[in-house]
């Protein structure tokens, strides 16, 4: 077992979110809870549109040059 922390990414966008724990992130507004019990982790400036649009299973390709920074 590592003492590694777990890094966690953007379900929309894919970027990596901040090293911080489960509480910080929930009080950051970057955990949205599913019905099945199941976490969605993101940014918070993410719509909900956009959080329930990265669930609908259609991989969205993009070049990493067009990738806004």
């Amino acid at each position: 077992m590592t003492d590694e922390p777990i890094k966690r990414s953007c379900c929309v966008c894919g970027r990596p979110l901040p090293t911080l724990t489960l509480e910080q992130l929930t009080q950051k507004g970057a955990v949205t809870m599913r019905g099945d019990g199941s976490r969605l982790y993101h940014h918070p400036h993410h719509t909900t549109e956009q959080i329930i649009d990265s669930q609908s299973g259609v991989p969205r390709f993009v070049r990493g040059s067009e990738i806004e920074r």
